[in-house]
């Protein structure tokens, strides 16, 4: 299974903000771990699986491969890239912390993220200098849940010095700061405003604000399950 080469991330240029519910941390589940300079660790290799058969309701959008004669890769319709996405995520919280009104059912979050379904799938961003791998909870194939779960887990991870030698310039660290100082005061809840302040700048900063999620396309590696994660201005 081969991923095309001419998909690529497009982020649209209109931003929008809404608030953030109090006190989002949530503890860390295994369903997903960083490729590298992580601050926890995952599996080493994934778990294995079995082939399974998806349902035969959900609207799934479908990529073709590049290599004739081979089988579409279909993504899941709240995760197929698009300028008006199924989804109105926001990756710096969890999708339980969520309203009701707006997260979608569990039936449906535990469904395959991909079909042929996939025992991982790694994630890449240009906004990033990092990887990240997400396994499946369920340890057969990787959900919408698991995509969801593992992308929040993964920006959660505190930035260390050495992620900073990623970055270009004292512009770029200022923005990253900027980012830092604007997510901590979204928080409603005053301690746990504080709280998240005092834990210091994260992953998830170094996207700066973009941190609405717009869903998963092919990526231009040429391994198959390496797929990019779509980001836009929140």
């Amino acid at each position: 299974m081969t991923v095309p080469l001419q998909k690529r991330v497009r982020f649209a240029r209109n931003r929008t903000e809404y608030p953030i519910p109090a006190n989002p941390a949530r503890t860390r589940t295994s369903s997903s771990s960083l490729s590298s300079l992580s601050s926890s660790k995952g599996p080493a290799t994934p778990p294995p699986y079995r082939s399974i058969s998806l349902p035969s309701h959900s609207p799934y959008p479908s990529y073709t491969p590049s290599k004739r004669g081979m089988n579409p890769i279909r993504v899941h319709y709240l995760l197929a890239c698009t300028h008006e996405p199924a989804l109105d995520f926001d990756v710096t919280i969890p999708i339980s912390s969520l309203p009701s009104r707006h997260r979608p059912p569990s039936s449906l979050l535990a469904e395959p993220a991909l079909s042929p379904a996939v025992p991982s799938l790694i994630l890449t961003t240009p906004l990033l200098p990092w990887s990240f791998t997400i396994y499946p909870s369920n340890g057969y194939y990787v959900s919408v849940r698991d995509v969801l779960d593992g992308i929040y887990h993964a920006l959660r991870s505190s930035a260390t010095h050495k992620d900073y030698l990623f970055v270009p310039s004292r512009k770029d660290q200022h923005r990253i700061h900027e980012a830092y100082e604007r997510r901590c005061s979204r928080i409603r809840d005053y301690h746990a405003s504080r709280e998240e302040k005092k834990s210091g700048v994260k992953r998830v900063d170094f996207l700066r604000q973009r941190t609405r999620f717009i869903g998963i396309a092919p990526s231009d590696d040429a391994r198959a399950d390496v797929w990019e994660l779509c980001l836009n201005y929140h």
